[in-house]
Formats: structure tokens, sequence, C-alpha cells
């Protein structure tokens, strides 16, 4: 039988995305190299519910002041819900009580307002994924020559 699960704030832990990746591992290491040291230490993130394979995912973000994430993309459709401070894309600024859907596989960039910002963000399952501008463009030149 389905199950009604909470989370208190104060079960939360938030971690610096720099120290969710470490060299000791290969994958660690890749991703390090994969995102730029402004996100790396510009941001934490808290999960609620980490998903899985048949399980939404939820977690919030916090960033610092005025930090660039660079164009990347991830494998699943996200929802973004801005909870204090403002998101930058392009030259549009969305402020709390916003929200923003991206699909899976959409190339997207931000900057954190000059307050910072905390938003929560939803996918339907489990996705770390990090697909960079190059890797994307790798990818569909792929899948053309496939075609």
């Amino acid at each position: 039988m389905a199950q009604i699960r909470f989370v208190h704030p104060e079960e939360t832990t938030y971690v610096r995305v720099s120290d969710m990746y470490d060299d000791s591992s290969e994958a660690g290491a890749a991703m390090r190299r994969k995102i730029p040291p402004e996100e790396l230490n510009g941001q934490q993130v808290g999960y609620y519910f980490p998903g899985s394979d048949d399980e939404l995912q939820l977690f919030e973000v916090r960033c610092d002041p005025d930090v660039t994430f660079n164009s990347h993309a991830h494998d699943e459709d996200e929802i973004m819900y801005v909870l204090s401070g403002e998101i930058q894309l392009g030259r549009r600024r969305y402020p709390a009580g916003s929200a923003i859907y991206i699909p899976g596989r959409t190339l997207y960039s931000f900057r954190s307002g000059p307050d910072g910002l905390r938003f929560l963000n939803f996918r339907p399952r489990k996705d770390a994924t990090y697909i960079t501008r190059d890797e994307m463009r790798e990818q569909r030149t792929a899948e053309r020559e496939v075609q």
C-alpha cells in the first residue's frame, strides 16, 4: 500500500555542489570538469525527495548572489519554482512566486539575482544528469548520422 511521506525542514541537509563531487571517483571527477567552479561553489542543494526510476524528485537549490549558470540540459523535464530572490533567464527576470517549466534535453542557462536565489526543482524521476552545450551538440550530430 502507498504511504504518505513527510519531510520537515530540519530533516533536510544542504550540501554545496562542490562537496557533492570529489575526485576520488571517476564520475565525481568528470562532473567537476563539466561544471564551472562558479556553479560548483555558488550553490547548495537539499533533497526533500531524492527520487528513483519510479518516484518523483524534489529538491531545493540555494544560490549565492550573481552566479551565472552555464548553458546545460538534463534528461528529464523539470519545473523550477522561485522561493526567494530572483532568477534571470536572458533579459527576463522572474521574482519569488514564478515557475518555469523546462522540457528534458533543452539547453538553458540562468543567473541568480543580486540578492541570491532559492528555488524548488521538481522532476518526474531521479535525474542527476548535467549535459553541457558541447555534449548536446555531439549527441545531436551522432543522432543525425544514425538516421
